[in-house]
């Protein structure tokens, strides 16, 4: 079975195989459009183990002291859109990886099945 892996896909050193992989996509920021910005954030936690956050409010941000101080809190970006202007309310943080788990690639994996 080995011997029909694709060339440089595993390395063999004192008797041990190690897999070579390497993620097949990155993904630099995720936005997760919202009526309102609670509800953009909430979904937009879920990626928090991933890459950055933003989120995109479409019209009017009400409790706009609080959405910024949540936003910034949790290092998640915040847009307001009114037509075709944008603005960055709170620019969102960069994404530091942590640690490279199954979850994470299985991520990218979903995300590159995905891809035309």
């Amino acid at each position: 079975m080995l011997k029909s892996l694709p060339k440089g896909a595993v390395v063999r050193r004192d008797g041990l195989i190690t897999r070579q992989a390497t993620q097949p996509v990155h993904i630099d920021m995720v936005f997760v459009p919202g009526r309102s910005w609670e509800s953009a954030m909430e979904r937009a936690e879920r990626f928090t183990p991933f890459t950055a956050r933003s989120v995109l409010v479409d019209g009017v941000l009400r409790r706009r002291d609080e959405a910024v101080m949540r936003a910034d809190f949790y290092g998640i970006g915040l847009f307001l859109t009114q037509g075709d202007a944008v603005e960055v309310v709170v620019p969102p943080s960069p994404f530091v990886r942590r640690r490279h788990t199954v979850a994470a690639w299985k991520f990218l994996e979903e995300i590159h099945r995905q891809l035309p």
